[in-house]
């Protein structure tokens, strides 16, 4: 396996022909959302074509941030894409051509990132008004494009994104929280960067593909509003950090820019890989090895003891006997404990207990990093009692210790969560 660097650990724990089929569904995922493949195919395109024809002749320069941005401008000048100049915040540091790449926190901002940011915004601004801008935007670009209102601040800022993170709200709300807090996110930075043509390039980690939750929608309009963001910081205990400063925010002088605004005009926004390529990538490579293969309909994205219910609940009675079930999303989990662990290995832990002899399931976070440790995701079967784990928050210890953990390093993408049943 050319990905997942632990192989011959799952395979002593599920057999070479369980564990061989999960790591090549798993790698067959990703290689489809990686930029390496899905740049070309979006510029061979009639969208892609007129992409590098609106680019001709121009002024460029090139920005963005998030965990694949890196890949998508290598990818862009390997398919002899103009790059011009720019600045990309990412989880790397170097430069392809004249793009110089900065390394950012995640997932949440730091002083560094908030200064690159501010670096990346002051080279638009100061470019000319006819500069054509490529912005390559991806997952992790919520942290690592981080510019946060000035009376907000970055401290504030951090704390509510973490109290909402760890009280089990959804990408969703807390992406709503942080374009309220943001001088550029919810289509801030194409207002300020109004009359320049951007083209924005996305690989995106949120189910449902909502362009403003995607990064926090620095390129796009934004449907929620000011009074929205306040009600969930409301509901998750987080508005303590804004200390009295509601009525400022509500002011109406912060608010996100709304669908039809003139300032979006020049602005086009294209996903070009998203949770759902994954997911029917991983169902084809399964089907073309002979097995039955089927997607989870919809996305895992409720509470995680709920999904991982449902999930192998629905893997039984639609394959009703060996095969390989596919699904997608983003469980949340409440955590109350100071464990070592993510929401895959939380996943995968929770389905454990559910499971049968000859069962597995896999559980992976897309960019390889799932929560506070260096593995991607976990691997399980049925077992016994792991509920002190699942208590303590603690499910990498647990996978560690049974060396089940799913290990890659970074994978240059990020589209969310894949989640596997098989049976053998």
């Amino acid at each position: 396996m050319s990905l997942i660097t632990n192989f011959g650990e799952l395979a002593a724990f599920a057999g070479e022909a369980a564990a061989g089929l999960i790591c090549r569904a798993l790698e067959s995922a990703i290689h489809a959302v990686h930029p390496s493949r899905c740049i070309p195919e979006y510029l061979a395109t009639d969208a892609g074509r007129k992409f590098a024809s609106f680019l001709s002749g121009a002024d460029i320069i090139c920005a963005g941030g998030g965990k694949a941005s890196a890949q998508m401008a290598s990818a862009l000048k390997a398919s002899g894409i103009p790059l011009g100049r720019g600045q990309i915040n990412c989880n790397t540091e170097g430069n392809i051509g004249d793009v110089i790449l900065r390394k950012c926190s995640h997932p949440f901002p730091d002083e560094t990132t908030v200064e690159n940011t501010n670096d990346c915004v002051e080279m638009l601004l100061n470019s000319s008004e006819a500069t054509r801008i490529i912005f390559l935007l991806s997952g992790g670009a919520s942290s690592m494009l981080s510019a946060p209102l000035d009376f907000v601040g970055l401290e504030r800022k951090r704390a509510v994104s973490e109290r909402m993170m760890l009280a089990g709200a959804s990408i969703s709300e807390i992406n709503c929280v942080r374009r309220h807090l943001s001088r550029i996110k919810g289509g801030k930075l194409s207002r300020l960067c109004h009359p320049r043509g951007i083209t924005s390039l996305i690989i995106s980690d949120v189910m449902g593909n909502a362009l403003e939750d995607i990064g926090s929608g620095p390129t796009s309009p934004d449907h929620t509003t000011t009074s929205d963001a306040v009600a969930l910081m409301r509901r998750y205990g987080a508005i303590e950090f804004l200390e009295g400063l509601e009525e400022t925010l509500l002011s109406g002088r912060y608010e996100t820019v709304k669908p039809g605004d003139q300032s979006l005009g020049p602005t086009a926004n294209t996903i070009i890989a998203d949770n759902s390529a994954a997911v029917a990538s991983a169902v084809a490579a399964a089907s073309y090895e002979g097995y039955k293969a089927l997607a989870f309909p919809g996305k895992l994205v409720g509470d995680v003891d709920y999904e991982a219910a449902r999930f192998v609940g629905n893997a039984r009675a639609s394959l009703k006997g060996p095969g390989l079930y596919v699904g997608g999303g983003e469980v949340r989990v409440r955590v109350t404990r100071k464990g070592k662990g993510g929401r895959c290995q939380h996943f995968a832990l929770s389905c454990a207990g559910l499971l049968r002899e000859g069962e597995f399931v896999a559980a992976f976070a897309t960019d390889g990093r799932d929560g506070n440790t260096s593995a991607a995701g976990g691997l399980s079967s049925a077992n016994g009692d792991s509920s002190t784990f699942l208590r303590n928050f603690d499910t990498g210890t647990y996978f560690a210790s049974n060396h089940t953990t799913i290990n890659t390093g970074d994978t240059g993408t990020n589209v969310a969560d894949i989640y596997l049943y098989f049976k053998a």
